[in-house]
C-alpha cells in the first residue's frame, strides 16, 4: 500500500513544517491584536499560500484541470514557482504589514 499511487504524499518535511509554524504563528499574532475577525481574515488569506507550500503538485494539476476547457490551454505551472509564490505571500505580507505599519 506504499507504492504507487497509494504512496503517502504527506510527508512531514522541515519546508511544510515551518511554513505551518509561520502561519500559525501569524494568526496568533493576527488574535493578540485584533482578536476573532482579523484572526479568521488571516486564516483565509495563509490558507491558499500554505497550500502551495504542501500540495505544490496537487495544484498545478488542478490548474492544468482548468485551463482543459479553454480553446488555447496555458502551459502548466510548476510546482516550484508555486512553492515559491506561497513562500513570497507567507513571509512578505507579514513583514510589509509590520513596515508600513511603522510608518
Amino acid at each position: 500500500m506504499n507504492d504507487g499511487e497509494y504512496a503517502s504524499v504527506h510527508i512531514l518535511t522541515k519546508e511544510r513544517i515551518l511554513a505551518g509554524s509561520l502561519v500559525i504563528s501569524w494568526l496568533c499574532i493576527a488574535y493578540h491584536i485584533g482578536g476573532l475577525v482579523l484572526a479568521v481574515r488571516a486564516f483565509v488569506l495563509f490558507m491558499l499560500p500554505l497550500t502551495f507550500v504542501w500540495l505544490p503538485d496537487l495544484m498545478s494539476r488542478i490548474a492544468g484541470i482548468a485551463t482543459k476547457k479553454s480553446l488555447a490551454p496555458d502551459p502548466p505551472v510548476i510546482p516550484a514557482v508555486l512553492r515559491f509564490t506561497g513562500w513570497s505571500v507567507i513571509l512578505g505580507v507579514p513583514l510589509a504589514w509590520l513596515v508600513f505599519s511603522r510608518i
